[in-house]
């Protein structure tokens, strides 16, 4: 009897452990969303920093958690995204290394999250020798992030806007579409809804510059995807 106890009590304890780690990570993200999407960019640099040292003290209590990698490595390519070219190269650098591992030790990191950061991070860097950039590397990680969940805002909005990047508007319009119908999470509403937000005006974008899309293809975007939806 006090064998099944203690085994309960343990039990009990690493659920505890696991939800408080769950509602940490929530706080992380939407600390960054606030950051991320705030208009202003003068102090952007410290912020991220500041929720980067956070992060990395729960890494040190919680070392074997992927998630905390993986915020890790969001937050160290979004700082460097004000710092000078040379320290921004670096900082991506470590941001893949880090993705990388949270994805060795869990595949399904974040529900596929790991990977869609992963593939952003190899479409948006540039190429060898400066860096590792390589759009098929980013394609294969992004459609991996849609096979560990399809219904990602993140994963499906980051696939259109690698679309788009390839010149490919059109069938960049369907993940668009999908990433605006996605129901948003209750925890991090805030967060989806601007990404929500930008995918619209992005289809707007395209829609608006119809002199860019091949001959008859505005026929069949608006008839295969209406826009009044």
């Amino acid at each position: 009897m006090k064998i099944v106890i203690l085994v309960a009590f343990a039990l009990l304890s690493n659920a505890a452990q696991s939800n408080s780690l769950s509602a940490q990570i929530d706080f992380l993200e939407g600390e960054w969303a606030k950051i991320y999407y705030s208009p202003a960019s003068s102090n952007k640099a410290a912020r991220y920093n500041n929720l980067l040292h956070k992060a990395r003290t729960l890494k040190q209590e919680n070392k074997n958690a992927s998630e905390l990698l993986f915020w890790e490595a969001v937050l160290i390519s979004s700082a460097a995204e004000h710092s000078d070219p040379l320290n921004a190269l670096n900082s991506i650098e470590k941001a893949r290394k880090l993705l990388l591992k949270a994805i060795e030790i869990d595949p399904k990191t974040m529900q596929g999250s790991a990977y869609v950061t992963l593939g952003s991070l190899y479409y948006q860097a540039p190429g060898w020798p400066i860096s590792f950039g390589d759009k098929n590397k980013a394609e294969l990680f992004l459609k991996k992030a849609l096979e560990i969940n399809s219904n990602s805002i993140d994963a499906n909005y980051f696939y259109a806007d690698y679309l788009i990047s390839e010149n490919k508007p059109i069938k960049a319009i369907e993940y668009l579409k999908k990433t605006i119908h996605l129901p948003i999470r209750q925890n991090q509403s805030f967060a989806d809804n601007q990404l929500k937000a930008i995918a619209l005006k992005t289809i707007k974008t395209i829609t608006d510059d119809r002199n860019n899309l091949p001959k008859n293809a505005w026929a069949n975007l608006t008839t295969s995807f209406p826009l009044s939806e």
